[in-house]
């Protein structure tokens, strides 16, 4: 265990942890202490949650624990909210992974591309030969990796940490920290957007080294009167040579600025940088190549879950003489309709459908939008466009939906996966 951190054991004081939430984090977390006898009771009022597994109840009893570990999902629950009020330790969970951990950390964060930048960095270290494991919001829980980490304590945890993640850390300090970008998200959880930035913020506070921002930070600190604390570096777009396709891409390039950056301050020098992009793909479903159907040029961008996304894509994909269709869907993060607004009117037309479709279709009006009952109908449509009878001539129609995939898929993988099959079917 650590020991520039509390020790665990005297934080639990013998008594059983609660666990509230069994998603991937809570179901981490629970095996973790079932395969370290740590006794807890684990919370969810979904009986399913855990896949049956872990015996779980559903009414909570905040006073029979000292300790309370949170998903990320949680951050204002009643449950959890009822536990502070009696004096509970509330731990995220990578505040739980720290204590069992020295590992040096990097943490990576931001409103768009915070995968890219992990993907970015994790093959520049591993072309340098250093040791790194993947963790956080990527998909694979801190607490499992502990293992992992903790059997190798010069191996890199490179971890992806979301707002819901940061707010409230206490104990997680990563040794250097990534922040891509920032534009308003997560409205369902956060109150404010001063609340979903300061979330971010904590990682800087934090941080036990070196910072690398985006160029666009320093005026987000200031909107929210903060000043970046020593030593915080902001990062300008990379404007240097394009090792890769990747490349081709601005925000991928920013994304690369603050990747070298970093690289370079953990004694990797230029030319390993730049051979480890070769190696580099970005992560599914952001932007790489197109598909050409007919007079389409079709773009899949599943990823993309904020309105900041989508104008990133558009500034990609628009094509001089060509009309540019931006294709919507999704379910709402609690992110101001007015942020769409600059997007439908910067584009020709805009085909919407699922949870958001009826607002987007509003906001673009009749004269732009196609609201379509499901996804089904879209790639008929796409199809006449294409080469059909009412073809539009030369176009690119960018699916990049702005919103969360929840009302109709289990998350934007197998989105993008849905979106790729329509496309395959076009090509027949």
């Amino acid at each position: 265990m650590a020991g520039r951190y509390p020790n665990f054991s005297d934080l639990a004081a013998g008594r059983p942890i609660a666990i509230l939430g069994l998603g991937l984090t809570g179901c981490a977390v629970a095996k973790f202490f079932q395969g370290h006898g740590i006794a807890f009771t684990a919370y969810d009022q979904n009986p399913m949650a855990g896949g049956g597994d872990i015996a779980l109840e559903s009414t909570f009893a905040p006073d029979g624990s000292e300790v309370v570990v949170h998903s990320p999902g949680l951050l204002h629950s009643p449950w959890l909210n009822r536990a502070r009020e009696l004096g509970c330790l509330c731990l995220g969970e990578l505040d739980l992974a720290q204590l069992f951990l020295s590992n040096p950390t990097i943490a990576v964060t931001g409103t768009a591309g915070k995968t890219s930048t992990v993907t970015m960095l994790s093959a520049v270290l591993g072309h340098a030969g250093q040791r790194h494991s993947l963790t956080g919001n990527l998909g694979r829980a801190l607490t499992s990796a502990i293992g992992e980490l903790g059997a190798d304590p010069g191996r890199w945890n490179l971890c992806e940490v979301s707002s819901f993640q940061a707010n409230g850390l206490q104990y997680f300090s990563p040794d250097h920290v990534l922040w891509t970008n920032f534009g308003e998200n997560h409205g369902d959880v956060h109150p404010t957007p001063e609340d979903y930035f300061l979330s971010k913020w904590r990682l800087l506070e934090l941080c036990r080294g070196a910072a690398f921002v985006g160029e666009g930070i320093p005026d987000q600190a200031r909107r929210f009167g903060r000043v970046l604390p020593h030593p915080v570096r902001v990062c300008p777009r990379w404007e240097g040579a394009r090792h890769c396709d990747a490349l081709a891409l601005a925000h991928q390039r920013e994304n690369f600025s603050l990747v070298r950056a970093l690289a370079l301050a953990i004694g990797l020098d230029g030319p390993a940088i730049g051979a480890a992009l070769e190696e580099f793909c970005p992560p599914p479903y952001r932007l790489f190549r197109p598909t050409v159907v007919g007079n389409l040029e079709l773009w899949n961008d599943s990823k993309a879950t904020s309105s900041l996304a989508v104008r990133r894509a558009l500034e990609h994909v628009a094509r001089p003489g060509s009309q540019l269709l931006w294709i919507s869907c999704g379910s709402p993060k609690g992110e101001s309709w007015e942020n769409f607004l600059p997007i439908v009117r910067a584009v020709d037309r805009v085909l919407c459908f699922g949870g958001v479709g009826e607002r987007i279709a509003e906001l673009a009006g009749p004269q732009k939008a196609t609201l379509l009952a499901d996804g089904e109908e879209l790639f008929p449509l796409l199809r006449s466009l294409a080469r059909g009878p009412g073809s539009c001539g030369p176009a690119v129609a960018l699916f990049s939906p702005g919103f969360a995939s929840f009302d109709s898929f289990a998350g934007y993988a197998e989105r993008g996966r849905w979106f790729d099959g329509g496309v395959a079917r076009l090509l027949e």
